[in-house]
């Protein structure tokens, strides 16, 4: 399973709005997103008050990522290509 985080799609991290532009240059256009509500978003919130400077290192290793995506679920999206 850590094999494939580090070396699978979860590995770096690419932020939503960043995989949006890739389909841009691509010759895509994002066409629907849906978001998924987190099944356990209220037990994950409690630790961003339990967790000393919480916001600072989740900047330090994922600059980009907002808290919709940190508390979001599943994000199904659908490109279309410009023609």
């Amino acid at each position: 399973m850590i094999d494939f985080y580090f070396s699978g799609l979860s590995y770096p991290r690419t932020p939503m709005h960043d995989l949006v532009e890739l389909a841009r240059r691509a010759g895509f256009v994002l066409h629907v997103s849906i978001n998924e509500p987190m099944r356990y978003a209220h037990q994950i919130v409690k630790y961003i008050d339990l967790i000393p400077d919480f916001w600072r290192i989740v900047r330090s290793n994922h600059p980009t990522v907002g808290i919709e995506e940190m508390l979001s679920g599943r994000y199904h999206m659908v490109f279309r290509r410009v023609e």
